[in-house]
């Protein structure tokens, strides 16, 4: 719904195992299985969507080989320094996300 703009890699859970369904997830679209981490979780409203609000659950994996992705959908993948995001058109809710993540994790990597 936002052709153009960059967005984070997930999707919609199918049931309320949600550490399973990004499991999933990350399967389709990287080709790849980590260890994940949750993060946190909020709500958010997005207009474009139906239903607007939503409840985004948020987890974190190291990924120490980009060899291993094997993009499966999405139309590609890069990678960014906390300077770059600033410059880039981010989905709203990635942006979000990307905002709440870097705030709760200060002074990490």
């Amino acid at each position: 719904i936002y052709p153009g703009k960059w967005s984070l890699f997930g999707g919609t859970a199918e049931s309320d195992d949600f550490k399973k369904e990004i499991v999933r997830e990350m399967q389709e679209e990287l080709g790849i299985k980590l260890p994940l981490k949750f993060e946190f979780n909020f709500d958010f409203e997005e207009p474009k969507r139906n239903p607007s609000l939503r409840n985004y659950q948020i987890f974190s994996a190291n990924l120490n080989d980009i060899s291993k992705i094997s993009l499966g959908e999405g139309a590609g993948v890069a990678f960014f320094g906390k300077k770059e995001m600033e410059n880039l058109d981010i989905i709203p809710i990635c942006n979000h996300t990307l905002k709440l993540f870097l705030n709760k994790n200060k002074g990490g990597k």
